[in-house]
């Protein structure tokens, strides 16, 4: 069953109003952070690195090194 409603104009601002706020301001964050850019970079990164799971990207930024990863335990597999 289909059911259509009719809004006043300030019934609408105020259902409506903070989504589209909320909408624009997300529009805008994306933009300043270049869009799709960051996955890509994200993704080259984890390739480059030879990382599977996010998890371990989590693990390689917190120690703080990208270059060295001889801290990975003994026979501790990357997967």
């Amino acid at each position: 069953m289909f059911s259509v409603q009719s809004f006043t104009e300030r019934q609408r601002e105020m259902i409506v109003g903070p989504i589209e706020d909320f909408r624009k301001e997300l529009w805008k964050r994306f933009e300043e952070i270049g869009r799709d850019k960051w996955p890509r970079s994200v993704l080259r990164l984890m390739r480059e690195q030879k990382l599977q799971k996010v998890k371990e990207l989590r693990e390689l930024c917190e120690r703080g090194s990208l270059e060295d990863r001889s801290s990975r335990k003994d026979g501790e597999e990357n997967y």
